[in-house]
């Protein structure tokens, strides 16, 4: 601003009371602009109750009247936006409806090869049994393997056990004979 303002005749043209005037007349249209256009918003008394305690804070008194009826219209539009009563948040009564979305339908593929139940009912029963037979020894298989598993399991911790005993005896023979015991073997 420096730089704009060089001379000493255009920073004493700024210093005088019109010219103070002057902006104080101009922002108070704008304000009386901005108020009417934000007057619908539900954030207009959060916005403009701060320009409304600044107005009130001007000295009016000392101001020409044309200017303090502009200000004085000024708070006025402000405390007429302010007094609109706010629609309080609240739920919705009902669910809203879902969202139409395009799922595509599914068929299920006809086939025939598992389920004949044509025949005679000689045939049909023979193939339950049949079918019966087939569950059983799978489960059979099942049971085997299970126990076959667990059989492998005790024998491994046996053989475990046999190590762990032989492993010490031998560790303990290793000791005495490297401490200077002699041994005699049965």
């Amino acid at each position: 601003m420096s730089e704009v303002l060089t001379t000493d005749m255009d920073r004493d043209a700024l210093n005088n009371d019109g010219f103070r005037l002057s902006v104080i007349s101009s922002t108070a249209v704008l304000l009386e602009q901005f108020s009417a256009v934000y007057d619908n918003y539900p954030s207009y008394l959060e916005i403009f109750s701060p320009i409304k305690c600044q107005c009130g804070k001007l000295p009016v008194n000392n101001y020409p009247e044309s200017l303090q009826k502009q200000i004085q219209r000024l708070v006025n539009n402000i405390t007429e936006g302010m007094e609109t009563q706010r629609k309080p948040l609240v739920m919705q009564k009902k669910k809203p409806p879902p969202l139409k979305m395009f799922e595509p339908k599914i068929e299920e593929v006809f086939d025939d090869r598992k389920k004949r139940k044509g025949g005679s009912k000689e045939i049909n029963e023979k193939q339950k049994l049949v079918h019966k037979y087939k569950k059983e020894m799978k489960g059979a298989i099942r049971e085997i393997r299970k126990d076959s598993y667990m059989i492998a399991q005790v024998q491994f911790q046996e053989q475990q056990e046999k190590y762990a005993s032989f492993f010490l005896l031998t560790l303990t023979v290793l000791l005495l004979l490297s401490m200077g015991y002699k041994i005699k073997w049965l």
